[in-house]
């Protein structure tokens, strides 16, 4: 997303797992699921990582309601739709204050736990992830 202003560097894991998304011509299982029953999976997939965390009660809280994006994208978009608006939800929250860092790794976190098949980002180089931050 090069033509958008402002743009995120994104990790190279965080690359990988929007390009395997990107060239899904499948949903993933969560696609049409219930909104209470999304929420409640990503909820379970992210919650052990906030356990104990030093996270003010105001960023961690935001962190939840970026999750809970992310559930509703993950279950009314897939595709390029879906990782356009992943990128545009991570620039989003990023602008409003969570560590970029911390967004990538909620993200990758919650497509590891519902099967996005992400390939092993050790060869990856950089230069293929979005550019500035």
């Amino acid at each position: 997303m090069d033509f958008l202003p402002n743009p995120m560097k994104l990790k190279p894991e965080t690359q990988l797992a929007l390009d395997e998304i990107r060239r899904s011509a499948e949903p993933s299982a969560i696609y049409g699921l219930a909104p209470d029953r999304a929420q409640d999976l990503f909820r379970q997939l992210t919650e052990p990582m906030f356990e104990g965390a030093a996270l003010p009660a105001t960023s961690l809280m935001q962190v939840r309601w970026f999750v809970q994006e992310l559930a509703r994208l993950f279950r009314t978009r897939y595709g390029y739709a879906l990782s356009f608006q992943l990128e545009l939800s991570l620039r989003k929250w990023r602008d409003y204050g969570i560590e970029p860092n911390t967004l990538q790794l909620v993200l990758v976190e919650v497509c590891r736990g519902i099967g996005v098949p992400i390939p092993s980002a050790a060869g990856a180089s950089p230069a293929g992830s979005a550019a500035g931050s």
